[in-house]
């Protein structure tokens, strides 16, 4: 039951404040390791991939790996280098409206309702689908699936990966 692995992971961060001291925590679930560490170990196959911060590993991932295990992760390839563009940092807009240089177009292939966020699964020709997510309250409809829309991101929003 998720509302009560919330209050149980709550209990063990005030334990371990009042305890003060250091304590491992294992787990495979992606949401719980970014909320209860003050830092994360990714491994792979036995190997450290990388360690930092929750925030350092979810805005900066070194690796494919390292960004598809912490939430999902949009991979582009440009000029032979492989980068990695999460969802949330992508706006959507009518086609026509999309500003800057990172800027593609596509089709609205699916967008799923979570209550705080809308879920967009836009095709884009040429590239594997993007996904993109965007705070339900921000306003206006959503848009409907076959929706020709443009997707746009800062040029700070895609990390540059390593190979693995």
């Amino acid at each position: 039951d998720k509302k009560l692995r919330v209050e149980v992971q709550q209990q063990l961060k005030d334990i371990h404040r009042r305890v003060g001291t250091n304590f491992i925590y294992v787990t495979h679930d992606q949401e719980e390791a970014l909320s209860m560490a003050d830092r994360i170990v990714i491994m792979q196959k036995g190997h450290i991939e990388q360690v930092g911060t929750p925030q350092e590993l979810y805005q900066n991932p070194r690796t494919a790996f390292a960004a598809s295990f912490l939430g999902k992760s949009n991979f582009l390839t440009r000029d032979g280098a492989l980068y990695a563009l999460r969802p949330e940092k992508i706006d959507i807009l009518p086609r026509g409206n999309g500003m800057g240089p990172n800027t593609v177009s596509g089709t609205v292939r699916a967008m799923t309702y979570f209550g705080s966020t809308l879920k967009y699964d836009v095709a884009v020709p040429g590239m594997d689908d993007i996904e993109v997510d965007v705070d339900a309250w921000r306003g206006g409809a959503p848009m409907a699936e076959g929706a020709e829309v443009d997707l746009s991101w800062s040029d700070t929003a895609a990390v540059r990966l390593e190979s693995d």
